[in-house]
This record gives C-alpha cells, structure tokens and sequence, in this order.
C-alpha cells in the first residue's frame, strides 16, 4: 500500500469493494504529529480501549446497513495489503505472529501465486522428444 494510502470498504452496485484512498498531506502530517506523541507508536490505540473501538466500529457499520461480519473489512485490508506487499498483513494487522494473520485473516484463493499459464495436459520426455528426428 503507498504510503499515505488508507484502505476503506466501499459499496458499488451492492457489493462491497476495497478501496485505497489517498490522504491528504495537511492529513498525513496530523496523523504523524499524533504517532509522534503517542507512548506506544499507535495512533490512537493508547487513548481508546479496544472494546469501545470495537462497539463503535459495530455501530457505524449497522448504521451504514452492512450486514455481517464486522471483521470483513480487517480481512479484506489485510488480503489488500498482502497481496502488493508480501509478508506486510502481519505489520497491516499488528499481530506477531504471521500464522494468525495467515491462517485467519487472508484470503488464500486470492494471495496465492497462480502461474501465468495452466500446466500442459500431457507429460512429454524430453529424451524422447529430442531423438524423434526422420528415419
């Protein structure tokens, strides 16, 4: 994800899309002012309990009519993340342990590594390919 980049869900046609919007520069420099006197590097993690973040990211998205999950946008920027910065969703998820991010929060159909071309129907032996020449 470039830097000064935020990731947000946004509803097109009924679905729900990832989208990376930039951040403003007068933003960017709120934001870091705010790090930079954080005690622990976060933005807003030492001021806010995670249980009330938690409550209030349910209720905005019951406001906004999301049904389900509300972990999906999490996943859904973590897949984001993993897949044009490999290995960058554990830091994006702040776990500290890639397995948990892994195992938990990607979407492996979409981070794996799909060859460019499917694999050819049949086996062909090289040796046997190579001496096939007119009798």
């Amino acid at each position: 994800m470039p830097a000064g980049s935020l990731v947000s869900p946004e509803e097109r046609n009924g679905t729900f899309d990832v989208v990376v919007r930039t951040i403003s520069q007068p933003g960017q420099e709120l934001a870091a002012g705010v790090v930079k006197k954080s005690p622990d590097g976060t933005l807003f993690r030492w001021a806010v309990p995670r249980r009330r973040v938690l409550l209030k990211w349910s209720d905005f998205l019951r406001e906004q009519k999301v049904d389900g999950s509300s972990k999906w946008p999490r996943r859904s920027g973590a897949t984001y993340v993993e897949i044009h910065h490999k290995g960058e969703a554990q830091r994006f998820l702040g776990h500290s342990n890639a397995v948990v991010a892994t195992r938990h929060y990607l979407d492996q159909t979409l981070t794996m590594d799909i060859p460019h071309s499917p694999p050819s129907l049949r086996q062909i032996d090289p040796e046997a390919a190579g001496s096939s020449s007119a009798e």
